[in-house]
């Protein structure tokens, strides 16, 4: 059953094709026939590690988290300018990507130009810059009026990208990602489109040739067309008609994305925009577990899933810890509170194997001796409180039962050592699905005494 949580299929689904198209940027066509991308590779265009995205995910995670906090136009400004400034919302603490166009819109933002006037207004201002980070404003216009959509795509567009070629563009794409939640057959949604966008586009009389260069996609079957006759640079009309073209010509998350990617030139944002829509028609489960493992800060992408999620059941009585390490060896025992430090776990996160067990997949990172730990370990059907894997412990203090049996935890895991009684222990989030989990852990004995129901909406 493809999962309903949307939020978590938009997500995952730019970024993973984004982290494909990474490489391979500004790859020709040729190039790529040669030397197809077939799975998550590192290194090339950027010198990144694989699974490493760019600024098309940084940015559409800046909007999620500005929906989730109530999305205000300079709330989500300042969220931009600090990633190009500050770093923030990067994959590895640096900007090593961005459009010339987002530059000079976010540097007017930092000069305190009104986030709405911010983006440029002329004919060469129609890059994929707003195209490829709007994905998640689906979620915040889906209930309201056509023209509420219109208007709210161009003030978000308009952050960097101002004409109204790039808004069309960025309102014909969330328009097909409404009628995708709404469980519409690809095919069906494009043909309304056709109607729907083209006779809303007329009546707010815009100019008849700027509808007109849509043309492809409001008056006939691209899905028709040959490879040759798509283009895949990095202007706004090229990324959204590729994107379209590789979703109505695929039959899944896998193919669309690869096929987005090894069409060249702008790689990843074509990956982007086309795995957006992929992860949302096809579902997060459909996306290969080994690719999300790769990308980086996974827990952080999780946790803006689990703010949207409004499905919460809180459980107090269970032990939290946070950077706490303690010694009682021989004498006097005593226990301290420690900052955060610089090697943290990076990633938590339990998905189906290929034969559909519960495979937990962790990639930690210890403090003072840093190394890397790959741990895979197949839960059964009773899930316990504390699971001893060797020297690591597990501690839970949140769960959220999610869609589709997926639950969300928040937690910690220690460091142990018997012999002196010394463990270091750091928060970590995670995702798994359990067909019989929800009830296996309202029922078990072990949380009996300890389990207290505080929310539910």
């Amino acid at each position: 059953m493809k999962s309903k949580n949307h939020l978590q299929n938009i997500l995952y689904g730019v970024a993973v094709g984004d982290a494909l198209g990474v490489p391979v940027e500004f790859k020709s066509r040729d190039y790529l026939k040669q030397n197809p991308v077939n799975t998550m590779q590192g290194f090339g265009t950027h010198d990144v590690k694989a699974g490493v995205w760019s600024d098309d995910s940084s940015l559409t995670f800046c909007l999620a988290e500005s929906i989730n906090e109530g999305l205000d136009l300079q709330q989500l400004a300042n969220k931009f300018i600090a990633w190009k400034n500050e770093n923030y919302w990067t994959p590895q603490g640096e900007v090593f990507d961005i459009g010339i166009a987002t530059s000079i819109a976010i540097d007017r933002l930092a000069k305190g130009i009104k986030p709405e006037l911010a983006g440029g207004f002329e004919e060469w201002d129609n890059g994929n810059g707003s195209l490829m980070r709007i994905l998640p404003l689906v979620l915040y216009c889906k209930d309201k009026t056509i023209f509420e959509r219109f208007q709210i795509t161009k003030e978000v567009s308009s952050l960097t990208h101002r004409h109204i070629r790039s808004v069309i563009g960025c309102f014909y794409y969330l328009e097909f990602a409404k009628q995708i939640m709404e469980g519409k057959d690809k095919f069906e949604i494009y043909k309304n489109l056709k109607k729907e966008v083209t006779d809303f586009l007329k009546s707010l009389n815009i100019n008849t040739p700027e509808i007109a260069i849509y043309n492809r996609l409001l008056n006939g079957n691209i899905y028709e067309l040959e490879e040759d006759e798509i283009k895949s640079s990095g202007y706004v009309v090229h990324t959204l008609e590729a994107s379209i073209w590789c979703l109505l010509t695929t039959n899944n998350y896998v193919d669309a994305v690869l096929k987005a990617v090894n069409l060249g030139e702008d790689t990843d944002t074509t990956g982007a925009v086309t795995g957006g829509l992929a992860g949302m028609l096809y579902g997060f489960e459909t996306i290969p577990q080994f690719w999300i493992t790769d990308l980086p800060k996974i827990a952080e992408i999780n946790q803006l899933i689990y703010q949207f999620h409004k499905k919460t059941m809180e459980i107090k009585g269970l032990i939290s810890y946070r950077y706490v390490r303690t010694n009682t060896g021989e004498g006097e025992g005593f226990s301290r509170n420690y900052p955060p430090v610089d090697h943290q776990a990076e990633v938590s996160l339990f998905l189906p194997d290929e034969e559909g067990k519960n495979v937990l997949a962790f990639q930690l990172e210890y403090p003072k001796y840093p190394h890397n730990l790959a741990i895979r370990y197949t839960f059964d059907e009773v899930f316990s409180r504390k699971t001893d894997i060797g020297s690591i412990g597990l501690f839970l203090n949140n769960i959220t039962f999610l869609d589709d049996n997926q639950v969300f935890f928040i937690g910690s895991f220690a460091n142990c050592d018997d012999k002196n009684d010394c463990y270091d222990t750091f928060e970590f989030s995670m995702y798994f699905k359990h067909e019989n989990l929800k009830s296996a852990i309202m029922s078990s004995t072990i949380y009996a005494d300890t389990m207290m129901l505080v929310s539910e909406m």
